[in-house]
């Protein structure tokens, strides 16, 4: 278990010491994630990793003969694969069976960015499906989880006495590049703070709805601020309306001075971006802004940036666990730490009641 803050290499250990263990012993890893676009960076880094010359035999027509060419090829295609937690819940609805006996076919399987079974589950009706089909795999596999903010999880187990000794990893966070933080209150407030960015300096915020994402838009638009871009989840039906993630995030690099994005960047995706200087969030859960700040990698010490965060009102999170406490839960599967695995129609739901942050 890797309990270690955002960019302490904890996908850098995967990828560096683990893959290549396992290329030499024959091992298969399985890495499952949150992201599509953290999917695809991981995915990247191991064709970089892996990347190989290799020479063939091949018939040249121009040459009328058989002559030795070169390609580049990837030493570990068959030694590890990438796919998100919605991919295998995906799998998991349509052929359980078979879904299992891939899961099976991998030495080791790691849970990346694994608060996502707390922070999905609000919306995804799926997530208990890999919760469930990863739990049945601890006695038989070697599984790894890792999250910079899956304490819920983590703590329980800890309880429950179910970390074998020695194998419970814990780095801190390291915020040293957060050169100030501040509350804003009001949609106008969010607005200042983006007409106050100077040329040659970039600013990511982050919003709330589709509805938010569409009118801080159009309203920056109007008042002449013209390098915007937008970016949501592609898999909602409002996604073509919006940019791309390869017009957004280019070699670790914002391509725009303003990028407004909803929860679709929140975690996995690294900006090693020095004309980041601000970061905006309208998220309320401690531990999507504490990904969210994580998405700053920092270049060297003189590398900061500034963090503003929307004001929550008491009224307004007494409203918010208001609606948590009308979803009807299986109290027999209450687990007394804090976090919180029950029923809601079909499906587990999982969330947080109580915890310190």
């Amino acid at each position: 278990m890797l309990d270690a803050g955002t960019n302490s290499g904890k996908t850098y250990f995967i990828l560096k010491t683990l893959l290549p263990w396992a290329y030499e012993h024959r091992k298969r890893i399985l890495i499952l994630c949150n992201r599509e676009a953290l999917r695809n960076q991981i995915e990247r880094d191991v064709n970089r990793l892996g990347s190989i010359e290799v020479s063939y035999e091949d018939y040249d027509p121009a040459l009328g003969g058989i002559v030795d060419k070169t390609a580049i090829d990837n030493k570990y295609e068959h030694t590890i694969c990438v796919e998100t937690y919605q991919w295998l819940e995906t799998f998991l609805q349509r052929n359980e069976d078979a879904a299992k006996t891939y899961l099976r076919s991998f030495d080791c399987i790691v849970s990346d960015e694994y608060h996502y079974m707390v922070t999905d589950a609000s919306f995804n009706d799926h997530v208990d499906a890999s919760y469930e089909a990863i739990k049945e795999l601890w006695t038989t596999k070697t599984c790894i989880f890792m999250s910079a903010t899956a304490r819920p999880f983590f703590d329980y187990w800890e309880l429950r006495n179910m970390i074998p000794e020695g194998q419970h990893y814990r780095l801190p966070m390291d915020y040293r590049f957060v050169s100030s933080v501040k509350f804003f209150y009001r949609d106008d407030d969010e607005l200042d703070i983006i007409r106050r960015v100077q040329p040659g300096e970039k600013i990511l915020v982050f919003v709330n709805t589709i509805a938010k994402l569409r009118k801080l838009r159009d309203t920056l638009k109007a008042d002449g601020i013209e390098d915007v871009v937008c970016l949501c989840s592609k898999y909602r039906q409002e996604a073509e309306e919006f940019d791309k993630l390869d017009d957004v995030l280019v070699g670790n690099v914002l391509q725009h001075q303003v990028t407004l994005t909803t929860t679709t960047l929140y975690n996995g995706v690294d900006m090693k971006d020095r004309a980041l200087k601000y970061i905006v969030s309208e998220l309320w859960n401690p531990l999507v802004n504490a990904q969210i700040l994580g998405r700053k990698r920092p270049l060297d010490e003189g590398d900061t940036c500034a963090v503003y965060l929307l004001h929550y009102p008491k009224e307004r999170l007494e409203g918010e666990l208001k609606k948590s406490r009308s979803i009807s839960w299986n109290r027999s599967r209450h687990i007394e730490n804090g976090l919180m695995i029950g029923r809601h129609g079909r499906h587990t739901c999982i969330s947080l009641k109580q915890w310190k942050y």
